[in-house]
């Protein structure tokens, strides 16, 4: 047995600070260019979440096509309101609430439209 874990693990659920913060320094380094403008910054952040927000629109719609259409409308939105964010922002979960708010608000709209 790995006695490495041993100190991290108390009663199967890992202990608290330890884990927890997903977000590397680097991600938080991207996003805080990305807030000034950089848009190399931005273009990298892209790339690492690009795919996961993809799948994840995926499964939302099951419509493959469609949610490459909310993965891009998601990235413009975040693009836009990324310079008013607070400098404590969590990257990764906002940019999910995007994703699942542009979802959300395309299958309302054809809730609407749809008789």
């Amino acid at each position: 047995m790995d006695t490495t874990l041993i100190g991290r693990w108390a009663g199967g659920l890992p202990l608290p600070g330890i884990g927890r913060d997903r977000v590397s320094i680097d991600d938080q380094d991207l996003v805080d260019r990305a807030r000034t403008g950089d848009q190399a910054a931005f273009a990298q952040l892209f790339e690492q979440y690009h795919a996961p927000i993809l799948n994840y629109l995926h499964r939302m719609v099951n419509d493959r096509a469609l949610a490459e259409d909310l993965t891009q409308d998601t990235f413009i939105k975040a693009y836009k309101a990324l310079p008013k964010t607070r400098d404590d922002l969590s990257f990764k979960a906002w940019l999910y609430r995007i994703a699942t708010n542009t979802a959300i608000s395309h299958m309302r709209r054809g809730k609407i439209i749809k008789w």
